[in-house]
């Protein structure tokens, strides 16, 4: 825009489809906040808010599976991790829920202590990537709760795995 008046003002409009309903009683300093968020989201290359919910809507979970007695992640789930990593970085108001888990080999309190390192190692990649922990939640269940029987080889690997959530402040 260039304004018509003397000091010929120019700039920008940037316009956001929004469901949010502004009326004359807005106060300044959420509006400041509110057009900070939405610069820092165009400067940082984000979608609208809007796109943002409907992405976090439509995420679906997958679960990262680990070898027999092993915590480092494959190189498969990087893409993966990443594009998780996306999503988190773009919504203020998430934190993503790390839940690892054991097969039945081993003992109680060694499938503890590996459920907790499979969980961290996911943090040290969301680290390197730039999310920080505070924006991850964690949960070690050992082999308390398996997602097949530990009874043959391809239960036990189901078994060998970490799980997501949301969680919404």
């Amino acid at each position: 825009y260039e304004s018509t008046d003397r000091a010929h003002q120019c700039g920008e409009a940037i316009f956001y489809r929004s469901h949010v309903k502004w009326n004359a009683d807005v106060n300044i300093s959420s509006s400041k906040h509110t057009f900070d968020y939405l610069v820092n989201l165009i400067e940082k290359g984000k979608p609208a808010p809007d796109k943002q919910m409907e992405d976090r809507k439509n995420y679906s979970f997958q679960s990262i599976y680990f070898d027999f007695d092993k915590d480092n992640l494959k190189q498969e789930y990087l893409p993966y991790l990443s594009k998780m990593g996306e999503l988190i970085e773009g919504h203020s108001d998430i934190r993503i829920k790390i839940t690892g888990h054991t097969d039945a080999k081993g003992s109680d309190q060694y499938n503890d202590g590996l459920s907790q390192r499979r969980a961290r190692s996911i943090e040290g990649y969301f680290n390197s990537i730039g999310i920080p922990t505070h924006r991850l939640i964690f949960d070690f269940k050992g082999e308390r709760l398996p997602a097949a029987s530990n009874d043959n080889d391809a239960g036990r690997q189901l078994n060998r795995r970490v799980d997501f959530e949301f969680i919404y402040e």
